[in-house]
C-alpha cells in the first residue's frame, strides 16, 4: 500500500491536503501516511484507473472526455478516441478455435472483420469508436488501442 501511495504521489496522481508552506503549490505539499486519512484523487485520474482496471488499458483520452461529459460540456464527445490497431505479427488467427479471430465477435459495432476462417482481421478504422472490446477479447494482445 505504501508503495502505490508513493507512486501515486509521485506522479501526481494523489493531492495531499497538507502543506509545508501553507500554500497550494504543488512543491509544497507533503504525503503524510495515517491509515485514517483520506486522500483526494483527481475526477480524472479516478476515471482513468477505473477504466484501465476494466479494459486492461490506459486511456487518458477516455478519462478527460468522461470528466467534460460529467462537467456538463456540450462538446465533450469531440475529444479524441482511441482507435484500434492491429499488430500483425502478434496475431494468430490459426490459433484461435477454428480460425476464427476470438475478438471479432466481441466488436459490438462490426468493425473488426475477418472475411474467412484462419485469414487475419482486419478494422474499419473510420467507424472504430474506441471501445477497446476487441482489445480484451484478443488472447495474443495483437490489439491496441492507440490514440
Amino acid at each position: 500500500m505504501t508503495l502505490i501511495l508513493l507512486t501515486g504521489y509521485k506522479w501526481k496522481l494523489l493531492i495531499s491536503t497538507r502543506s509545508t508552506r501553507g500554500t497550494l503549490n504543488w512543491e509544497s505539499k507533503i504525503l503524510l501516511f495515517d491509515p485514517d486519512k483520506m486522500y483526494k484523487m483527481p475526477n480524472v485520474i479516478k476515471y482513468l484507473v477505473e477504466n484501465a482496471e476494466k479494459t486492461g488499458e490506459w486511456n487518458p483520452s477516455y478519462a478527460v472526455a468522461k470528466v467534460f461529459k460529467k462537467m456538463g460540456e456540450e462538446d465533450w464527445e469531440k475529444m479524441p478516441k482511441p482507435k484500434a490497431v492491429i499488430d500483425y505479427t502478434k496475431c494468430h488467427p490459426e490459433r484461435c478455435d477454428a480460425g476464427v479471430c476470438a475478438a471479432v465477435s466481441k466488436c459490438p459495432h462490426g468493425i473488426l472483420i475477418q472475411d474467412t476462417p484462419w485469414e487475419i482481421p482486419y478494422i474499419l478504422q473510420d467507424f472504430c469508436v474506441g471501445c477497446g472490446k476487441c482489445s480484451i477479447a484478443c488472447p495474443f494482445k495483437a490489439i491496441k488501442m492507440i490514440e
